[in-house]
């Protein structure tokens, strides 16, 4: 037994030495890898040790490169292209002899290098470049890449939107080069498919604009081409603009590494909390090679496990976030070797090898380039294969899915790349509102209007206040002979009572809107409800105002002479308020006239439908001039009351109840007041809420008018009241022919205050108790002030 494992380790030293001293040439590669003073120094250090590892792999195998081993001469590129394209003039300058080179990592730094490699004849093989920008043979006719480039993957974002029947669409970039020639492929691979662009936005800074003119548009399914740190502006304006939700569906071009905006944030110089660009990440998808499977049949024979254990092992450092980045790099060594032995083959034909190759070799060059498109292999990374330099391989379809404050990277399906079929786990992907949603969300505009319970009840109240008012009417009709009822003129409280009740029904148009109208309530309500409102306010209070004027003028007045101010004539100064406000709204309506609008009020997604979104509205009166008109009849308005409030001032001291309302007419001045400005305070309080405005402000009007009704009514009643009581008792009738016989003397005219008449009158009515006030007001008036009094 121990003789053969002595034989065992005998041949095996030996096989290890043959191969060592076989491999006496070596073969020099430039990397370009970005290693210090960037973010992404730490991926260009993976990237540098799995290309290393892959070399030290590669070297230890007797059948790859027999006669030759690999060494790589490695510059630091800083991501940034000027240090990229000296660090190139530095390797092929300086020996030894460069036969490819190996990176740059990035899309940015590749691109310098790429397109000045065809002079020295070298190839260029890259581990980390996506962009479709540098699958152009004519500009970079050499270049190679183990990333999935935006070619490949423009077929799956393609399929994957006809899946869900995704036919509109819109884009917005980062401009650059590389995420400007990714978005100009995708728009014209996907309208070469029937796909709808909406709108192409393309920043620099903030993308305000941009995302704006997405959301004006409409468009739901949105493509984002931007590097993770210009993406993090995007994804915050997004948030600000409201472009996320179950109606949104993202695709970011480098989302593949869970929690990649947490260490982009700081850097993207954006207005967002991680929680706000969650709410927009919460469910977009990306692309990436598919993670590493148990696939022994790697051209390393090592299957993903084995190889993380083998890199690990070697780096001498803890797995990494981007542990799977470094793969591609690894599988871009092997595809380089694997080109190199094919070429010394065919070299070896021609009395040739890799050995003769120099910077003006064509021959050699062109032989490698062959060779390097034909690569097929199955890599740690998958299937390995090119076309025109961009990987053809199997991708996988991710899925960011954010719960309950958890984010995690799903892979929901699988695009085969040979086969360019896709398969998709539908179980496995996350949509917010449970379903598919829709590339154009259906839109249903709703009113909304005042509940029909609202409107009936302040109706109600208003109808009420309607009856209350007629019940007056009527009192004041059939008992308008009596005294303290026709000292109070009649005529003119018939037609306050008639105000009031046009203010009632004004109250009531208030609540006609849109549910009451069947629709959009036409403009004509707007109008009636301003003239109902004014002229009834017109009506009502220059009622009270003109009968307050009239004692205001006979018990101020110095003159000796008569004061006759007939009910007539009070009419005619009703009639002035009246046409005054008729003239007014007219010429508001001819020039500016009122009509009803609509104000945008929210937004919500129907329960009934996943992709109905309803907009909600509430209709308003309006016009161009709203606030000029309003503010001067308000001034009208205000001046009309201020009048009011110096008369009732001025005939403060007539105590004669039954002629002087003046104290009446102060307290509704100060109840209408008081309710107008408390009501225009609530009102601008409660915004939008149709429900509660109207209330409000018809229950202002009902209950101000109400108010000022009662004042001037129910002590007339209430002393109608008493009257009726005095005369189940029989003293009315005698109170009733004193107050005759006093009325009849008061038609005397130019009482003075030496006639004898008056002590007569005074005995005649000093036992009356209603006739105090008017005993008091002659003993006032002995000074030769007339007192005439005309109905």
């Amino acid at each position: 037994m121990k003789v053969l494992w002595c034989s065992i380790i005998i041949l095996f030293t030996a096989s290890f030495s043959l191969t060592v001293a076989a491999k006496n040439k070596t073969l020099t590669i430039a990397g370009f890898l970005p290693l210090s003073n960037t973010y992404i120094t730490f991926l260009g250090k993976m990237t540098l040790d799995a290309g290393r590892l892959a070399i030290l792999d590669i070297n230890n195998r007797s059948d790859i490169l027999p006669e030759y081993k690999l060494s790589m001469d490695v510059w630091d590129t800083e991501y940034k292209t000027w240090v990229t394209t000296k660090s190139f003039f530095d390797a092929v300058t300086t020996g030894p002899i460069k036969i490819a080179t190996f990176g740059p990592l990035t899309s940015i730094c590749a691109k310098p290098v790429a397109s000045i490699a065809k002079y020295w004849n070298l190839i260029t093989i890259a581990s980390g470049v996506s962009s479709a920008a540098l699958i152009n043979r004519a500009t970079y006719p050499h270049f190679f890449t183990t990333e999935t480039t935006d070619i490949t993957l423009n077929q799956i974002r393609i399929a994957l939107l006809k899946r869900y029947n995704w036919t509109r669409v819109a884009t917005i970039h980062y401009i650059e080069e590389t995420d400007e020639t990714s978005a100009k492929n995708f728009i014209a691979d996907a309208i070469a498919q029937n796909i709808t662009l909406v709108t192409s936005e393309a920043f620099v800074t903030d993308p305000v604009a941009q995302v704006k003119s997405i959301k004006e548009k409409g468009a739901r399914i949105i493509l984002l081409f931007a590097s993770t740190e210009n993406s993090i502006r995007v994804i915050c304006q997004a948030y600000h603009q409201g472009l996320y939700g179950p109606h949104y569906i993202w695709f970011i071009t480098y989302g593949h590494n869970t929690d990649w905006w947490k260490s982009n944030l700081g850097q993207g110089n954006v207005n967002c909390s991680i929680a706000e660009i969650e709410q927009v990440l919460t469910n977009y998808f990306t692309f990436n090679n598919i993670k590493l499977g148990l696939n022994p049949n790697t051209i390393s024979g090592m299957n993903s496990s084995q190889y993380m254990e083998h890199y690990y092992s070697y780096v001498q450092r803890p797995p990494s976030l981007y542990k799977y980045f470094q793969i591609n790099g690894y599988d871009a060594m092997w595809a380089l070797a694997l080109a190199l032995n094919k070429t010394e083959n065919i070299l070896k034909e021609s009395g040739s090898t890799l050995s003769d190759f120099h910077y003006k070799n064509n021959f050699i060059r062109s032989i490698l380039f062959n060779e390097m498109s034909n690569t097929n292999f199955i890599g740690i990374s998958g299937p390995v294969r090119f076309t025109d330099g961009a990987r053809i391989t199997d991708v996988g379809i991710y899925q960011c899915q954010i719960k309950n404050n958890q984010s995690k990277i799903v892979q929901v399906g699988t695009h085969f790349g040979l086969t360019e079929k896709m398969n998709i786990k539908e179980d496995e992907i996350y949509w917010i509102s449970g379903g598919v949603p829709a590339d154009q969300v259906k839109t249903e505009d709703s009113i909304i209007g005042i509940s029909r319970a609202t409107f009936l009840a302040m109706t109600v109240l208003a109808v009420l206040a309607i009856i209350c008012a007629s019940i007056f009417l009527v009192i004041n009709i059939t008992h308008r002979k009596l005294r303290h009822i026709k000292m109070s003129s009649p005529t003119i409280n018939n037609l306050f009572l008639f105000g009031c009740i046009i203010c009632y029904i004004a109250a009531i148009t208030f609540g006609i809107d849109s549910n009451s109208a069947g629709g959009m309530f036409p403009p004509a309500i707007c109008a009636v409800r301003v003239w109902l409102l004014s002229v009834g306010f017109s009506i009502a209070f220059g009622s009270l105002l003109t009968k307050t004027w009239r004692v205001y003028r006979i018990f101020t007045s110095g003159k000796k002479t008569k004061i006759v101010i007939r009910d007539y004539q009070l009419i005619i100064m009703v009639i002035f308020l009246v046409i005054f406000d008729v003239i007014y709204l007219t010429i508001w309506e001819l020039i500016d006239p009122l009509t009803s609008k609509l104000r945008f009020l929210r937004t919500e997604d129907s329960t009934e439908d996943l992709n109905l979104v309803i907009y909600y509205y509430v209709a308003y009166c309006s016009c161009n001039y709203i606030y000029v008109w309003i503010g001067i009849l308000y001034c009208i308005k205000v001046l009309v009351l201020i009048f009011g409030t110096f008369l009732a001032w001025e005939t403060r001291h007539v105590n004669i109840p039954a002629l002087n309302d003046s104290h009446y007419i102060g307290l509704s001045i100060y109840n209408t007041t008081l309710l107008c400005v408390i009501g225009i305070i609530v009102s601008m309080l409660l915004g939008n809420n149709v429900n509660a405005g109207f209330a409000v402000t018809s229950g202002f009007i009902i209950f101000g008018v109400t108010v000022t009704m009662c004042l001037v009514f129910v002590p007339k009643a209430a002393k109608l009241r008493v009257k009726a009581a005095n005369v189940s008792n029989g003293s009315f009738a005698r109170r009733y022919s004193k107050n005759e016989s006093v009325e009849k003397s008061f038609k005397r005219s130019n009482i003075d205050a030496n006639d004898g008449f008056v002590d007569q009158l005074i005995s005649l009515i000093k036992n009356d108790v209603d006739a105090q006030a008017i005993i008091t007001k002659i003993r006032q008036r002995r000074n030769n002030a007339p007192m005439i009094f005309k109905s």
